[in-house]
């Protein structure tokens, strides 16, 4: 009926205007934001709800526009470690589609939040696309390097050594593997 099309107008509508406020995607041209908003659904979370966990396939890519988030992980332990808030006009999950590898991160909503959730297909599809949509993802990435750099920095932490010993563990527990294959065969 017409009251449902201009009802569906009016979403596509608000998903656009939301879209194009974004810094990532105001500079997009319109068919492109149009495709972006077209695969978008609305994601409500109420805090302390997982949106998304580390490990699972990348599927969407989450824009927040409301409330907010942390990304962390669990460590050895099972100790959730804050990585970074996630506030209003970030996008979350982008990397992991660009990559087609697992999420590297949870995202757990810290507040009641609202999400734009944007299909994988249809994110990969306007980046390969549109440079500059491109160019300000690499400029994002490159700004949180330098912050991860500085901390591991402020941290002193030596990352070539660590690697080392994470490798010497690696290959230990590799020929551990090794030996008890060989010994059960």
């Amino acid at each position: 009926t017409r009251d449902e099309s201009d009802t569906g107008s009016d979403d596509l509508r608000r998903k656009i205007r939301a879209i194009s406020r974004t810094e990532l995607f105001a500079n997009l041209d319109a068919r492109s934001q149009r495709l972006l908003a077209f695969s978008a659904t609305w994601y409500n979370a109420k805090k302390g709800k997982r949106i998304f966990a580390m490990g699972e396939k990348p599927d969407a890519a989450y824009l927040c526009l409301s409330g907010g988030g942390m990304m962390s992980y669990r460590d050895d332990d099972g100790v959730s470690r804050d990585v970074t808030a996630v506030e209003p006009g970030r996008l979350i999950g982008d990397l992991a589609i660009i990559l087609n590898e697992p999420r590297q991160l949870d995202l757990i909503a810290t507040e009641d939040s609202q999400f734009l959730r944007i299909g994988a297909e249809e994110f990969r599809s306007v980046i390969e696309n549109d440079t500059g949509v491109l160019m300000q993802l690499l400029h994002t990435v490159a700004e949180h390097l330098t912050g991860a750099a500085e901390l591991l920095r402020e941290a002193r932490v030596n990352v070539r050594d660590r690697a080392v010993e994470l490798t010497a563990e690696a290959e230990e527990e590799a020929r551990q593997a090794s030996e008890t294959e060989t010994a059960g065969d």
